[in-house]
């Protein structure tokens, strides 16, 4: 929450904000690597029903989300950062980001 708060205050700062979330279908990589992730935990009920309502909220603060189905969020944003014509902030614990640094895509945990 403290996050996109910041984010809000910022939003005139940066010409687009994007969230990108995991794709409700089975992705392509789980597809052709039939073990991929089946290690992980589900993600709680709890959490799973307050996912609308957090999307719904983000939506109406002027927020994009992008759902690309079939493909995993840090796919999609890899994709877009790499893709822009903008300098890219990208805002995750995801190491994996790492391999995208450059003059043009920052990466902020």
């Amino acid at each position: 929450v403290g996050m996109v708060k910041k984010f809000y205050k910022d939003k005139k700062n940066m010409p687009f904000i994007v969230f990108a979330l995991e794709s409700q279908t089975k992705t392509k990589r789980a597809e052709k690597l039939g073990e991929y992730k089946q290690n992980r935990k589900d993600a709680p009920k709890e959490m799973l029903l307050q996912i609308p309502i957090a999307l719904e909220w983000l939506q109406k603060m002027g927020f994009t989300c992008v759902e690309v189905n079939g493909f995993e969020a840090d796919d999609v944003i890899a994709s877009l950062a790499t893709l822009s014509p903008y300098k890219t902030r990208i805002y995750s614990k995801d190491k994996d980001f790492n391999q995208l640094l450059s003059d043009k895509i920052a990466l902020f945990d």
